[in-house]
């Protein structure tokens, strides 16, 4: 009998000590929960904060970006780039960048009167008639302008390159004549394009860069591959190239406009590289529109 209650005895015991280990897990179980909830609580509190602060932060710097005095500091037009379809669309331009599109007209002007120089050169025979000779020393201007600081006297001597160019087409009495026909459809294309580039939200033209660039590229292409196929160039084909690079060189006009604009906010302005690419532009859409006129020409 003694050796029976010996033997219950642990059994017993362990058998309490079961119960109170089970008390205890249970208790513990309980702070545990309760310790998990006032930790969600305060996750919940923290995440609403944060969503306060933030907006809170989201309004003080909408408010400091309208204040006039880090809107028109030159730190804040370097730093606040934003995407293309954010950027404003009020036409209104700063005094600055007007003053710089008056010196850039200013001298693409002077660049047309230099290739006007150019043009009466061959006209009076005051230079000699070489194609070959005269396209060299484009191509060289057009590369002493890109990799030199002398920008003022390459992009004369480019506009006056490209003049001797242009009056080597007028050697032919058709081209003469319609020279005053293709200059009034250049003049008004060109400022088609730019008054709507003026006119129009900043990223109107700028959006279609990668459009332009892969255009152009395609029609360089074409060109160089119909130096193998001449007749490529007398067709069709040839015709279809022209009107293309037309309006290629049309909406270069809106685009570089829109980017010299740009440019000159964030404080970038030279204004010889920028009337450097309108006198592109103005130059290629004369030679593509004489080009036109000489094939109307030709099938009459």
């Amino acid at each position: 009998m003694w050796l029976y209650w010996l033997l219950f005895l642990p059994l017993t015991y362990s058998l309490i000590d079961a119960s109170r280990d089970d008390r205890y897990l249970e208790h513990e179980s309980k702070e545990f929960d309760d310790f998990f909830f006032d930790f969600k609580d305060q996750l919940s509190i923290l995440k609403n904060e944060t969503i306060v602060l933030m907006k809170l932060y989201n309004q003080s710097i909408i408010q400091t970006y309208n204040t006039s005095d880090v809107r028109d500091s030159y730190q804040y037009r370097s730093t606040n780039v934003t995407s293309l379809a954010a950027r404003d669309t009020n036409p209104t331009l700063d005094p600055a960048v007007r003053d710089h599109l008056h010196k850039v007209y200013r001298h693409l002007l002077i660049m047309i009167a230099t290739a006007g120089a150019g043009v009466a050169s061959i006209s009076l025979g005051l230079a000699p008639v070489a194609p070959l000779l005269i396209s060299l020393l484009f191509l060289l201007s057009a590369i002493g302008f890109s990799f030199t600081s002398h920008k003022l006297v390459f992009s004369l001597s480019t506009a006056f390159f490209s003049g001797l160019m242009v009056g080597i087409l007028t050697l032919a009495p058709a081209i003469l004549a319609a020279i005053p026909l293709a200059l009034a459809g250049t003049a008004a294309i060109f400022l088609t394009f730019t008054v709507t580039a003026l006119i129009a939200p900043s990223d109107a033209f700028l959006k279609w860069g990668g459009t332009l660039a892969s255009v152009l590229l395609a029609t360089i292409l074409v060109s160089l591959f119909s130096i193998f196929f001449p007749v490529l160039v007398t067709s069709a084909f040839g015709t279809a190239i022209t009107w293309i690079s037309l309006v290629l060189f049309s909406v270069f006009v809106g685009y570089d406009t829109q980017k010299m604009i740009e440019k000159a906010k964030f404080g970038f302005t030279d204004y010889i590289s920028d009337a450097y690419s309108l006198f592109l532009d103005f130059f290629n859409i004369l030679m593509q529109i004489m080009d036109l006129i000489a094939r109307g020409r030709k099938k009459d």
